[in-house]
């Protein structure tokens, strides 16, 4: 699995039970403020073996520039720990709180004092308030995060409410007032003064039970919300914000004595949620992060299902740009890159001065999620020829060197150190060896053939060379097969096995709905079971309920001469033999391919595809990345592979299925050679099921060579498609209302003779956010057309009345259409106020509109209002940081003359000069080029900053 390619993003390693260190790690990784200032910690003459901080520096690095898993061995090294240590599975939340504490204390002293509390740290008082006197007592405290009760709450609100539950201090446990008033009865309670930036949220799922004299996990239903509200558990509401918006959730599987620690995070804050789960990223749907990890399920035996949140990490929505700020190589202290860059160096030159000792031997590591990347390959397929090849090979992640005297006990621990597994009890040894096989299929006319199976190896005394009966004349790779734990009858565990019986099998699905292979894992089967009842041990394994109509289609692996394998059928006839009759070759390793078909469930609309099929047209098959048009990175969603001749209707039916959504409200569009997204859109370009088109015509359309592999671009409609003929597209730009420069050109369609504000209702519904959740709900059109004059206005802006008939909007190429919210105090203006045209523009010999950057929208300015108190609004109401908003240069112009310098912060605003010439004035950014002429062409790539969104 390529975490990077496939989300942007790399996992961590687990390096024995250090899962809950990697949930946590991640999500403070993406607490960029809090990663910018760990790079910004001076690290200079810190001992590499014990400093936490550089430690921590290297971690993040790598996180944020490799493309492969990242160990945290020298993080757990700079703690002081040992191997048992990574083996014992710590508190999340205590490890939370000593991490943040080293951190805080090596920041004291530096420019970075104080970053930790000013994240983490909310305040609450705990008070004593007499109920018969005018006494009270206060104490303010602080707290890094707030232990939530599960036990009879429903969710965080009733949590909440529980921890600032009052208490009536009376009878026996009177409070003592002092001298003056002496023992008194008193209301004891809890009220919050500040919530943090960063607000992590603890949930008590273990609690003690003294029956049993134990912890046990209490595995109630519990829910929460993406967007957070706690405004009534603070003392003052208005002294401080308490809207909160979900960044992570660190879930534990298991019970009291084992378990497994996952985080979802949604970095960006934008609903797009990503499973971390160790060294696997991937993406996920928002329910799977959130609604499955309430808890309070049952299992299909009437358990409780143990997976649940342990801790949920909030951003406040004020603090959102802050918090979440850019983290770019340029924030990253030189040396700190120079010394990062030596320490890769070195190790790739001591791995190289390894690989050319001859008395060391490369051996491959194969576990399963080899097989679940590339789906079709066999085990033989997965080794490497040879050493060369091993180290070439980018889809190879995992080899380790051995020693050719090496016992190969002391290789097994090493392996299992660097896996962070325990050898005796998480992993299976296989060695892989290469038979020669006579097979008497008729393909091949009894020739001999070489096929790859496994040996389990448990001879823990035999040399490496003599293990693998390993020639030091034949420079061909060794490896080995790692069997790891499974989730089985709901705990991980090895499965059972017997060595002197049992088979290892890999085995995949075949779906001929969707006409797909799916890895679905090894099993272990003994040599004498029935193959019938090996099959229904798999469909047990998939939740596949077996029935008197169910039938099984199996096709085993065989070798061919090309050393590639091909499947053949297994004949039904021969299911109720024992395994061992019917598999040729007969060895572990073996791998099967594994359809179900229920007769009674078979349906027209899904014609019955065999594996035969599949491997029959997979030359024809095209490769097609499969994009939202509307996406604002219009990234890979999902992938299809599907030969040119396949039906419009077919593909819609595919991307509908994938996405949950109605066939009759997507539409496919075909590609444009155009770079620009602003060139009229012609219904034609749009394809829906309706149509008898192929994939071929598509494409009909694109000239030169067509870049592989081929996008299928998709829209998801508000309506179905046969309301396209009343409707026609407009382009218009859409701005992200907590980020004034975020935006996105969409496609729109607009009713035929409809008002503005019968379509500014419509996109209400159709794109919700639109409108912020605490803002006036009210939405305006406004139209610019730019002009390239020379001293003349360089662009009109137009807000187009509630009344007007859409059909005058027009899609041209000099003019431009954006939504926008209206902020609550442009809604009712005063004599003394203005609303003011504010666009970010570029000069050189003519002044030019930048729309990239933001696009123009309106500021409201009061008379006599200074120039710094403008800057101010306009700071917040574009949601820039200090460091961002600096940059800009303001100026008032009156067509392309400047009337007035914003430079002085103490100037004015004189609404009625502005008046006179309110239909050319407007306010103009202008962010100054940092570029030095004098540069070389080649100083100035070799300095360009690589950006990470």
């Amino acid at each position: 699995w390529d975490s990077k390619g496939q989300t942007g993003f790399v996992g961590l390693r687990n390096i024995g039970a250090t899962c809950y260190m990697n949930s946590f790690l991640q999500t403070i990784y993406f607490t960029k403020k809090l990663r910018k200032a760990v790079y910004a910690l001076s690290t200079d003459s810190d001992d590499q073996l014990h400093s936490i901080p550089l430690a921590l520096q290297k971690l993040f690095y790598d996180l944020q520039f490799t493309d492969r898993p990242v160990s945290t061995k020298k993080l757990t090294r700079s703690f002081g720990w040992d191997k048992p240590d990574e083996f014992c599975q710590h508190d999340i939340q205590e490890f939370c709180r000593v991490l943040l504490d080293k951190l805080e204390s090596k920041m004291e002293g530096t420019t970075m004092e104080g970053i930790i509390p000013s994240l983490f740290q909310g305040q609450y008082v705990q008070y004593v308030r007499c109920t018969k006197v005018d006494h009270e007592s206060r104490v303010k405290q602080t707290f890094y995060d707030v232990p939530l009760q599960v036990r009879n709450n429903a969710n965080i609100t009733e949590s909440f409410r529980d921890f600032c539950k009052s208490e009536i201090l009376a009878g026996e446990n009177l409070y003592d007032a002092g001298t003056v008033h002496g023992l008194q009865e008193a209301e004891k309670g809890v009220k919050f003064q500040k919530f943090p930036p960063v607000l992590c949220l603890h949930l008590l799922r273990f609690e003690y039970d003294y029956n049993l004299s134990q912890h046990r996990k209490i595995n109630d239903s519990y829910s929460f919300d993406y967007h957070l509200d706690l405004s009534e558990f603070l003392e003052n509401p208005d002294c401080s914000s308490s809207s909160y918006k979900l960044l992570s959730i660190l879930v534990h599987s298991g019970d009291n004595s084992s378990g497994h620690y996952v985080s979802f995070i949604n970095p960006a804050l934008d609903g797009q949620w990503f499973k971390f789960d160790d060294d696997v990223v991937a993406r996920v749907a928002a329910s799977d992060a959130m609604e499955r990890n309430f808890g309070g399920t049952q299992d299909d035996d009437g358990s409780m299902y143990n997976t649940s949140a342990y801790m949920l990490v909030y951003i406040r929505e004020d603090c959102q740009k802050d918090v979440l700020c850019d983290v770019n190589q340029e924030d990253i202290p030189e040396n700190l890159i120079t010394r990062f860059d030596y320490d890769k160096k070195y190790l790739l030159k001591r791995r190289q001065d390894m690989m050319d000792n001859d008395g060391f031997v490369d051996i491959q590591i194969i576990l399963t999620d080899d097989f679940r990347i590339q789906q079709t390959v066999c085990l033989t397929e997965l080794i490497c020829e040879n050493p060369v090849e091993l180290l070439q090979n980018k889809r190879c992640l995992r080899y380790i060197q051995a020693q050719h005297s090496e016992l190969f006990r002391v290789f097994a621990k090493r392996l299992a150190y660097a896996l962070g597994v325990n050898l005796d009890e998480d992993i299976r040894i296989w060695i892989v060896h290469t038979h020669e096989i006579h097979v008497n299929h008729h393909h091949y006319h009894s020739q001999p053939l070489l096929t790859s199976a496994l040996v389990y190896c448990d001879d823990y005394d035999k040399k490496i060379i003599d293990l693998f009966e390993y020639d030091i004349s034949d420079r061909r790779t060794l490896s080995i097969f790692v069997e790891q734990k499974i989730f089985l009858n709901s705990i991980y565990q090895l499965l059972p096995f017997d060595k002197d019986d049992d088979l290892l099998v890999f085995v995949r699905f075949y779906n001929s709905r969707y006409e797909s292979l799916l890895y679905i894992g090894h099993f272990l089967f003994s040599q004498q079971q029935s193959f019938q009842k090996c099959l229904n041990d798999i469909a047990l394994q998939i939740n596949t309920s077996i029935s008197p109509t169910t039938t099984f289609i199996v096709h085993q692996a065989v070798p061919t001469h090309n050393q590639t394998h091909q499947y053949e059928l297994i004949k039904a006839a021969s299911y109720d033999l024992a395994l061992n009759q019917v598999l040729d070759p007969c060895l572990s390793g073996v791998s099967l391919i594994v359809q179900i078909i229920d007769i009674n469930q078979t349906n027209d609309d899904y014609p019955l595809t065999t594996v035969e099929d599949y491997f029959r047209n997979i030359e024809n098959r095209q490769e097609f990345d499969v994009c939202n048009r509307d996406s604002l990175r219009n990234e890979c969603l999902f992938k299809l592979y599907l030969p040119m001749k396949t039906t419009i209707k077919e593909v819609i039916r595919l991307i509908a299925e994938r996405i949950e959504y109605s066939q009759e409200q997507i539409i496919l569009q075909k590609p444009s050679n155009s770079a620009s997204i602003s060139n009229n859109i012609s219904s034609a370009s749009s394809l829906h099921i309706s149509t008898d088109q192929t994939l071929r015509d598509l494409y009909s359309n694109t000239r030169g060579s067509v870049s592989s592999p081929r996008k299928i671009f998709f829209r998801r409609l508000p309506f179905v498609y046969m309301e396209l003929e009343q409707r026609r597209p407009i382009r218009i730009f859409v701005t992200n209302p907590m980020k004034k420069d975020e935006q996105r050109e969409v496609q729109l369609y607009v009713k035929k003779s409809s008002t503005v504000e019968e379509f500014l209702n419509e996109v209400k519904q159709w794109l919700p956010t639109i409108c912020s959740e605490n803002g006036s709900q009210q939405l305006r059109l406004i139209e610019v057309t730019l002009s390239g004059q020379m001293n003349s206005l360089p662009f009109h802006l137009h807000i187009w009345p509630d009344r007007s008939c859409t059909d005058e909007l027009e899609n041209c190429s000099n003019r431009y259409y954006h939504l926008e919210e209206v902020s609550p105090d442009e809604i009712d203006l005063g004599k003394d106020t203005e609303l003011i045209p504010v666009a970010h523009y570029t000069k050189e010999n003519i002044i030019q509109i930048n729309l990239q950057k933001f696009f123009p929208f309106l500021l409201k300015v009061t008379h006599n209002e200074s120039f710094g108190d403008v800057k101010q609004r306009l700071q917040t109401k574009m949601r820039l940081v200090n460091r961002e908003f600096e940059k800009y240069r303001f100026s008032i112009f009156n067509g392309s003359k400047v009337i007035s310098r914003c430079d002085d912060n103490l100037g004015k605003i004189n609404v009625n000069e502005l008046k006179l010439v309110q239909s050319t004035c407007w306010l103009g950014l202008e962010l100054p080029s940092t570029s030095n002429p004098r540069k070389t062409r080649k100083s100035l790539f070799s300095e360009k900053p690589i950006r990470i969104n």
